[in-house]
């Protein structure tokens, strides 16, 4: 916390103050069909296992194969766990195509957030999904994820291409003391689609 009232005082990124990010996060997609190029100049490809997002002062772009078609960002990693084992990544139908699950395992990291934002930004024509619980906390996620957060504004993480596609709290019963938070979060976000028909597509249902 010290570190990033730092940066944003100084209005430098925290890399700028030597500082590295460590990523709890980890993606999964088809092998060889992400290219990750690392500031020692090796370039990291995945392989029939789970990936690790490096940290962020490591992390120069992501490429993808062009099979690559959507990007499904989970917030829970037992779920993320579940899709990986069922290999949804495959094709779920949804989107069409193959595609890239990742997880942060919950509000997302300064690398992960650094990592979706690279993807999305050299890869426009891939479709970037964020799936959430309907609480108050996947509210903040979806946020975080879209629009990046008050601490690290002046890093520019924000990734307006995320797509939010629930679950949306609306659909479910919702504690008194969540809903002022939701509101007021479901207003940045804006408009989203319908009800995510992913979980069914996944037969996910029982394990969530």
């Amino acid at each position: 916390m010290i570190i990033t009232q730092l940066a944003r005082t100084l209005g430098v990124p925290r890399w700028f103050l030597n500082i590295t990010a460590e990523s709890k996060g980890e993606y999964w997609a088809p092998p060889q069909t992400v290219y990750v190029q690392l500031a020692d100049g090796r370039t990291k490809r995945n392989h029939d296992d789970l990936c690790t997002v490096p940290c962020d002062i490591d992390l120069v772009s992501v490429m993808l194969n062009p099979r690559i078609k959507w990007v499904l960002i989970v917030e829970k990693r037992t779920i993320f766990h579940a899709m990986q084992r069922r290999k949804v990544y495959q094709d779920v139908g949804l989107f069409g195509g193959e595609g890239l699950l990742i997880t942060a395992g919950g509000v997302p990291d300064y690398a992960t957030r650094l990592f979706i934002k690279r993807l999305a930004s050299a890869h426009p024509q891939v479709y970037v999904a964020c799936l959430t619980d309907g609480n108050a906390g996947g509210v903040q996620v979806a946020d975080c994820y879209r629009n990046s957060s008050a601490e690290t504004l002046q890093e520019d993480l924000a990734c307006p291409a995320v797509d939010w596609i629930g679950l949306f709290p609306w659909g479910h019963s919702v504690k008194s003391k969540d809903r002022h938070t939701m509101d007021e979060k479901t207003a940045k976000i804006g408009e989203v689609p319908g009800e995510a028909r992913l979980l069914n597509a996944a037969n996910l249902e029982n394990e969530y």
